[in-house]
């Protein structure tokens, strides 16, 4: 991996566990539906999200309640249903029902990378505005140390005995991480989601770029290449300087195919992935497995980059240094 300037992220199993989606936040807008819909049917603030349903989905509360119920079921990736459950999200997030518990690595190493100059956005299919929810509300306390526990667990059984010692000391505070208040390993990121009302938060929605928030409505299906294209063309990235980080194989084959580079992130509770995909595709468990300060070259030019670095800029084509800086 060389050149590396730009990172776009997927969300749900690259930097956030499933289940919190799965089991916390679709639940939620389950539950809150119903009475959302029997106060604000014909609320100005509402209509929008309700209008936006096809109309024989949308006669009544009782039917849009049941095509609601369908869709999550069956994890439909539509705008409409996206959108609306960001709405309904927003009410958890604000009276602390929840808040959004990263892997471990995530925010340390979004933080270093921004700090080392590299432009960061996200790709979801969640809506712009749960992102931004997602990114407003990060869970600092101890359901962060949850989550940390639970991916230890995930390590343990992969990597046995010795490993598997070293991470509990770790989760334990043992090695210089917050102590727990609570004793029992086996807990899982989804029961540990259910307590991010005792968890602080943090804002970290400036890590990313301006204009650095991308769902299907902005950018287009995820396992489309032109998806990708109209991303990096939008924030003026360069596409091969530009790497794309998700737990999917059939979106890391549309980021290639778009010109942009992949890794796959092989996380607790995410779907296996095929040993033919593994073995052609690149692939980390954690953000930390990723050197972009490697990547990025020594900083000593060559006579031909030189060269084309000028030609680029007569052009009016903005060199590797300046990608992105708007």
């Amino acid at each position: 991996m060389e050149g590396i300037r730009n990172v776009l992220l997927d969300i749900e199993g690259t930097i956030c566990p499933i289940s919190f989606v799965k089991d916390t936040l679709f639940p939620y807008a389950l539950k809150a539906l119903p009475t959302v819909l029997a106060k604000q049917w014909d609320d100005p603030a509402f209509r929008p999200y309700r209008e936006a349903f096809p109309p024989e989905h949308s006669t009544s509360p009782s039917v849009l309640q049941a095509h609601v119920e369908d869709l999550t079921k069956r994890d439909v990736k539509v705008a409409y249903l996206k959108n609306l459950q960001g709405y309904l999200w927003e009410e958890g997030y604000r009276s602390g029902a929840y808040s959004t518990p990263l892997f471990p690595d995530v925010a340390p190493q979004l933080k270093q990378w921004k700090e080392e100059g590299v432009q960061l956005a996200i790709y979801s299919s969640g809506s712009v505005f749960a992102q931004k929810l997602l990114f407003q509300h990060v869970s600092t306390g101890e359901a962060a140390v949850g989550v940390k526990r639970a991916a230890a667990q995930a390590v343990d059984e992969r990597s046995g005995p010795e490993v598997a010692n070293k991470s509990r000391r770790i989760a334990s505070g043992e090695e210089g991480e917050s102590a727990l208040k609570t004793g029992n390993i086996d807990e899982t990121p989804n029961e540990l989601a259910e307590t991010h009302q005792l968890a602080e938060t943090e804002d970290m929605r400036h890590l990313m770029t301006a204009d650095g928030w991308f769902d299907t409505t902005n950018a287009g299906l995820k396992t489309e290449a032109s998806s990708y294209s109209k991303i990096v063309e939008t924030l003026k990235w360069q596409p091969a300087r530009t790497l794309f980080l998700t737990d999917n194989v059939k979106e890391y084959d549309a980021a290639v195919s778009g010109g942009l580079q992949a890794i796959l992130l092989d996380r607790p509770g995410n779907a296996s992935v095929s040993a033919a995909d593994l073995a052609r595709m690149e692939v980390v468990q954690s953000l930390y497995d990723i050197d972009l300060v490697a990547s990025r070259g020594s900083g000593v030019a060559t006579a031909a980059e030189l060269s084309k670095t000028l030609q680029d800029t007569a052009a009016g084509v903005l060199p590797a240094e300046l990608d992105g800086v708007h």
